[in-house]
């Protein structure tokens, strides 16, 4: 699921056929995404919360914005996954979600189990409770990112970014976190073009 990215210029990134000699980077892309985590086959439109634009339609949201960064660098998205899924309803998974973060409590994963090697990370997760899913903690403390680099990008709705990033050093104290790329989900279609580009230009900097 993870290829060595060798690190060529944008528009060779689109078209070689010769790999570049130049330094490699190692990159990976892990996401969470409620539709993951669920009961899709419980799945209603009345599951759907119309005031927060929050959506179980397939494929997700945090799933597209991932698709976005793994075509850019020719890397297979990984989804997080627990062990027990949440509920399909907004209302019940949210009450869950604050519970969660209220205990601090860390979910069992289902996936994944190992991750190879890596430089950098590419992190995605929506806004919940705002902060990180506690999944996402559960990732980050059992899989170490001692001296790695973490691009985190967020999907999220009114809320914004709120305290995601606190979090995600917290329980990533060892790595180098960059700033979050931040997308408002009514807005995810017509960010793909910037995400790409963020995604490349991370993975450019290696390079140098």
């Amino acid at each position: 699921m993870f290829r060595r990215l060798f690190l060529l210029s944008p528009l060779m990134f689109y078209g070689a056929a010769s790999l570049s000699a130049e330094k490699s980077v190692k990159a990976a892309l892990v996401y969470f995404s409620w539709y993951d985590n669920t009961f899709q086959e419980k799945i209603r439109p009345g599951d759907i919360d119309a005031t927060t634009s929050a959506s179980l339609q397939a494929p997700g949201q945090v799933t597209q914005a991932a698709r976005v960064i793994g075509q850019a660098l020719g890397i297979e998205p990984i989804p997080i996954v627990v062990r027990a899924p949440y509920p399909v309803n907004y209302e019940d998974c949210l009450d869950q979600a604050i519970d969660e973060k209220t205990r601090k409590f860390r979910p069992a994963l289902r996936s994944p189990e190992n991750l190879p090697d890596f430089d950098v990370l590419f992190l995605g997760f929506p806004n919940w409770s705002y902060t990180l899913p506690m999944a996402v903690c559960t990732f980050l403390e059992t899989h170490s990112t001692k001296g790695k680099t973490i691009a985190p990008f967020c999907v999220h709705g009114t809320g914004g970014l709120a305290r995601t990033g606190r979090e995600l050093r917290r329980c990533a104290p060892d790595a180098k976190i960059l700033r979050t790329f931040s997308i408002y989900r009514e807005d995810l279609d017509q960010s793909a073009a910037e995400l790409r580009s963020w995604a490349l230009n991370i993975v450019e900097r290696f390079r140098s």
